[in-house]
């Protein structure tokens, strides 16, 4: 019979098909019993060449999963996290499900190649969980997942407090779903940036200097005579008065700047005067015209060797998992359905965001 003329399209519909006894399949590949559930499908298919093309839809209503089966087939999946996310508020799961066989397979079954193609979708949604929910509402799932924070800060930017919204909304029409929030931080990106923090703080202290209640110092003004100061006397402390005036040696024997990629010869440092150089001598200042590269290397060191208190990395990574789940809790997230998760450490370079990726999970 040639399949490319008897039957080209062909569209049956079934309604209501009660899942607890309709095809081992369903137990087959979930690894449970279905203890609850009707399954309606509009199958719309194409056969060529004894390829089986389908552009079915699927809805489910009332699933419920029973008590697990042993199966050497079954996918190891946690796949009441993917009915959580498919389920809507009254309990439905409606899918557009493409399917495909060949029909010339002496193993082909039409249910089985229904319930593998249920299986694929399920796979790619616990694997992909925030992808599949954004996908639902519209929305990019990849981004939802982590909440991107400035390396030292727990402060909440702008565009992350829109994707917690845009979460708050997705949650809000996924009621079986529950998230985990982690109190993640980098040592390498977190931790450079509080020893700076705490080293430029120390220094406009010295300096006498005030900042404004919860204002980090931002970089130092190597204009400003008495920041100067500051950094030369905590260095001196610190290091010793030695290593400062090896320092203010080496800013002074500095060679010139090397030739640029084109070619063309850095200007000369500039010569100071003799009452330039008595004055800078008194002030204590290496006798160079421009020091910015003198004060930039003695900031790096004391940032460096700048010591940070033992909690203070894990009490940031807790203190941006508080504000993620209040701003959650602000767009009416119910606080029982998010779970703050113990601090851990992260990987992210120096200088860069530092991500705190979510988690989601079925009631």
């Amino acid at each position: 019979m040639d399949l490319n003329h008897q039957i080209p399209n062909v569209n049956v519909v079934f309604k209501n098909i009660d899942m607890v006894s309709a095809s081992p399949y369903a137990m087959k590949f979930a690894g449970y019993r279905i203890a609850e559930g009707k399954i309606s499908l509009d199958l719309r298919y194409k056969v060529r060449a004894s390829q089986l093309e389908g552009d079915n839809q699927i809805v489910i209503d009332k699933l419920t999963l029973g008590e697990r089966v042993e199966s050497p087939d079954a996918l190891k999946l946690p796949l009441e996290l993917a009915i959580a996310i498919l389920k809507d508020s009254d309990g439905r799961i409606d899918l557009g499900l493409p399917v495909s066989g060949n029909m010339d397979d002496p193993q082909f079954s039409y249910g089985a190649v229904v319930w593998k193609a249920i299986g694929n979708l399920l796979t790619r949604i616990v694997t992909a969980p925030f992808r599949a929910l954004g996908k639902l509402f519209g929305v990019s799932g990849e981004k939802m997942e982590a909440i991107d924070f400035d390396p030292g800060s727990d402060r909440l930017l702008p565009p992350e407090r829109e994707k917690l919204k845009q979460l708050g909304q997705a949650l809000a029409k996924r009621t079986q779903l529950t998230l985990s929030v982690p109190a993640q931080y980098s040592e390498a990106a977190d931790g450079a940036a509080l020893r700076r923090r705490a080293v430029r703080s120390e220094i406009v202290k010295r300096a006498g200097l005030q900042l404004e209640p919860g204002e980090a110092p931002g970089p130092l003004d190597v204009g400003d005579r008495k920041l100067r100061g500051a950094v030369r006397d905590m260095y001196a402390e610190r290091f010793g008065a030695a290593e400062l005036d090896k320092e203010k040696k080496a800013a002074e024997t500095a060679p010139a700047e090397p030739a640029a990629p084109d070619g063309t010869t850095a200007a000369a440092p500039e010569k100071l005067s003799l009452w330039a150089r008595a004055g800078k001598l008194v002030q204590g200042e290496p006798q160079v015209a421009d020091a910015r590269a003198f004060y930039r290397k003695l900031e790096q060191r004391l940032v460096q060797q700048q010591a940070l208190a033992p909690e203070a990395l894990r009490a940031l990574g807790e203190q941006r998992s508080a504000v993620i789940l209040r701003a959650l809790k602000e767009d009416g997230v119910d606080p029982a359905r998010m779970l703050a998760v113990a601090p851990e450490a992260v990987d992210s370079a120096v200088g860069k965001p530092v991500p705190l990726k979510l988690g989601l999970a079925a009631k």
